[in-house]
Parts: C-alpha cells; structure tokens; sequence
C-alpha cells in the first residue's frame, strides 16, 4: 500500500524533473533564437 507522503514525494520528484527539463527546452530555445539572429 502507497502512502499519502510517498505520494507527495512522487509527486515532488515529478515536478522537480519537468521543472528541469523545461529550462533544459528553454535554454535551446534561446539558442536557436540566438543563432537565426546572427
């Protein structure tokens, strides 16, 4: 049986990783943005 803490801690995990990822797309983004301006 799963617990409501450990819930909350996937739950946690879970943001923290989409959290990384969409400043991971972010930062590419700028990139490409960067490189069609030159």
């Amino acid at each position: 049986m799963v617990t409501a803490e450990q819930i909350d801690d996937i739950k946690k995990r879970i943001a923290d990783l989409e959290g990384f990822l969409s400043i991971q797309e972010k930062k590419e983004f700028v990139a490409a943005e960067e490189l069609k301006t030159q």
